[in-house]
């Protein structure tokens, strides 16, 4: 929890000095005002903020939006492919560092499957995620040859932790629908 929080810190010799605040799943998503104040105080001298006598010295401050985290999901292609297609699927985590799929779709476990582990048929959640870098984007290159997968509608969720269709409220997600086709061969006679 950022809220009323304070620490003393020295500046260098050309008056700056870098501070992190790092975020958590239970920080508030809203938008937060950091003020610097100057004390003329040495650090030995503040034990709590309510010893800090602010009134009359310079300060700054500045706001800060903490925005939840989101996932986005896509494949490529028009969303129909033969059995056998490798199909990328791709997107966007900003809520973690990486990214679960599991799929649903017909003859499939109806809590959802780990798409990595077709065609066994390992129960979502799996525990082989997909690494989001640090740009958060992430990538996965699916093929379908051999998954066990029948023709039919399907759906990919990708989720930012590790889950099953009945826990998604618990979790950032998205979906996308693809549809297997069954490939096939045609020849014409010539001449």
């Amino acid at each position: 929890n950022l809220a009323n929080t304070y620490g003393y810190f020295e500046t260098d010799a050309s008056g700056k000095r870098t501070v992190q605040y790092n975020t958590a799943a239970g920080t508030n998503d809203k938008t937060y005002t950091i003020k610097v104040y100057e004390t003329g105080m040495k650090k030995a001298a503040v034990e709590t903020a309510a010893e800090v006598d602010i009134h009359g010295n310079d300060y700054d401050s500045v706001k800060v939006k903490v925005e939840k985290g989101a996932v986005t999901i896509s494949a490529s292609g028009d969303g129909s492919y033969y059995i056998g297609d490798e199909i990328t699927l791709s997107g966007t985590n900003t809520d973690s560092d990486q990214i679960f799929l599991f799929i649903t779709g017909p003859n499939l476990l109806t809590n959802g499957e780990d798409l990595k582990q077709l065609p066994n048929h390992i129960a979502a959640p799996g525990d082989n995620p997909v690494s989001v870098k640090t740009d958060n984007t992430w990538e996965y290159k699916w093929s379908t040859s051999g998954c066990g997968l029948d023709t039919g509608a399907y759906t990919i969720y990708a989720t930012s932790d590790s889950v099953d269709k009945s826990s998604l409220t618990k979790v950032e997600y998205a979906t996308v629908s693809v549809n297997l086709k069954q490939p096939f061969l045609s020849a014409v006679p010539s001449g």
